[in-house]
């Protein structure tokens, strides 16, 4: 039964991740052209395309497996009531959010021969990538939360 419950559990984060992907999707390609859309050839639906190409993945093989990677490592060890875990849960989140940005680029400087100096790193990245992962966890409270209420009744 509890490898039964844990494929349950994996088939709600994978579901999580491609419904985040598709709502964070739009909401990006939509501030992106509406930043870049005097000067940038470049139509709505074009960057709509290029975001899910890219951000679907993100969430599905990145995102994911951190997901699952966070809940067996902090899991049940961390006891704290509701209210101080789910600040926890958050920040820890956010922070995880935001450090997949940062990795990448500062390992692609680091393999570029490029010193950390020249990283330029826009927050606004940082942000977006720390909102994406934010929208994934509170996607995965609300389905686990509709799960469990389809259970009990």
């Amino acid at each position: 039964m509890e490898a039964r419950a844990g494929i349950s559990q994996f088939k709600v984060r994978l579901f999580t991740a491609f419904a985040a992907a598709f709502l964070f999707c739009p909401s990006i390609a939509g501030i992106h052209y509406a930043r870049q859309s005097d000067v940038d050839p470049f139509s709505y639906l074009t960057y709509f395309m290029l975001y899910s190409a890219v951000i679907t993945p993100i969430y599905v093989f990145i995102g994911l497996p951190c997901s699952v990677l966070i809940d067996m490592i902090i899991g049940d060890k961390v006891r704290l009531s509701r209210l101080p875990k789910y600040i926890f849960d958050v920040t820890l989140y956010a922070v995880i959010g935001a450090l997949l940005w940062i990795i990448p680029v500062c390992l692609e400087h680091l393999i570029a021969g490029r010193a950390f100096g020249e990283v330029n790193i826009p927050p606004f990245y940082i942000i977006a990538f720390s909102v994406a992962s934010l929208l994934y966890y509170h996607l995965v409270l609300l389905f686990n939360w509709l799960m469990d209420r389809q259970r009990n009744s």
